[in-house]
């Protein structure tokens, strides 16, 4: 080996000890020190004849820590290795290292933490902070769908004291922008309504108000 080499491929040893590396990773992060390119692409090939870089094994290892710990989905998990420079082409694998009852099984994990969150809240804001919470750690629209199924309006008790909060605020709002009493309540069951309240419960409360 020469010197050119030598210097290189130490170079290349200490960033793979912090943790192991795509080609792509190793490629750009030796460019930036500077080096040759046909230094940095002999050292790339020396890595993988030595199988110290190996993105196909990279892969099965991101999606074993994956399954592990934070648990994300299949598009999430394509999202973040196809940033780390792994081409498509590999990452059709992930079919089969995610498959979809793992899926499922992880969707539905994530959505008790997220609806147990957004406990006292109404229904209908419930399933959209969950979905939008599950889309974003991303997983399929049919492993959403059927954690998003497994809760009911039934089971979302409305906090009453939230309730009264958000009710008393727009009170106070409309009766100073609105001239009727009609418009007032009108505006008000408009503002409850865009909280997620159901209308029965928002027209009921309006209705019994007398500072309307």
């Amino acid at each position: 080996m020469d010197e050119r080499f030598t210097a290189i491929w130490e170079r290349a040893l200490n960033y793979l000890e912090i943790k192991p590396r795509t080609v792509r990773e190793m490629e750009e992060y030796l460019e930036k020190k500077d080096y040759r390119r046909d230094g940095i692409h002999a050292v790339i090939l020396k890595l993988e004849e030595y199988d110290y870089l190996n993105d196909d094994h990279y892969i099965e290892s991101y999606c074993f820590s994956n399954a592990m710990g934070k648990k994300h989905g299949r598009r999430r998990v394509f999202q973040d290795l196809k940033r780390r420079g792994i081409d498509e082409e590999k990452l059709s694998r992930l079919s089969t290292l995610i498959p979809e009852e793992d899926e499922i099984e992880f969707c539905q994990e994530h959505f008790e933490r997220a609806v147990k969150k957004s406990e006292g809240e109404p229904y209908r804001i419930r399933i959209r902070k969950a979905s939008d919470y599950l889309m974003r750690r991303g997983f399929s629209r049919e492993a959403i769908a059927h954690a998003l199924s497994t809760l009911d309006e039934e089971s979302c008790p409305i906090d009453r004291t939230r309730f009264e909060k958000h009710l008393n605020h727009y009170v106070k709002l409309h009766k100073r922008k609105a001239t009727t009493q009609r418009e007032r309540k009108s505006k008000v069951i408009q503002s409850m309504l865009t909280r997620g309240y159901p209308y029965e419960m928002v027209r009921e409360a309006v209705e019994e108000r007398d500072d309307i």
